[in-house]
């Protein structure tokens, strides 16, 4: 899963597309926050680190979130001019 939401982020950024972001930061968060509980029981530092990181692409999703609206939005906007509307 890591490994999946990964590649999918990276080529997304890469390519400066929104779609790869947006769906490959889900794995990540998940595995990381489940990684994040397993470590809580072993040990503290480890379960904070993995849980921060979790916690980040969480906000990180939520800004790729606010763009693919807008970019939904500003394409209806378009459409709309198009038609005369």
């Amino acid at each position: 899963m890591i490994l999946l939401g990964g590649l999918s982020s990276a080529v997304g950024t890469w390519l400066d597309r929104w779609i790869g972001e947006y769906v490959g930061l889900w794995p990540l968060m998940t595995t990381l926050a489940v990684y994040a509980l397993a470590a809580a029981a072993v040990n503290g530092g480890a379960a904070l680190f993995l849980g921060a990181f979790a916690l980040m692409f969480l906000a990180r999703w939520r800004h790729v979130s606010m763009v693919r609206n807008e970019a939904h939005n500003v394409r209806q906007q378009i459409a709309q001019a198009g038609d005369g509307g």
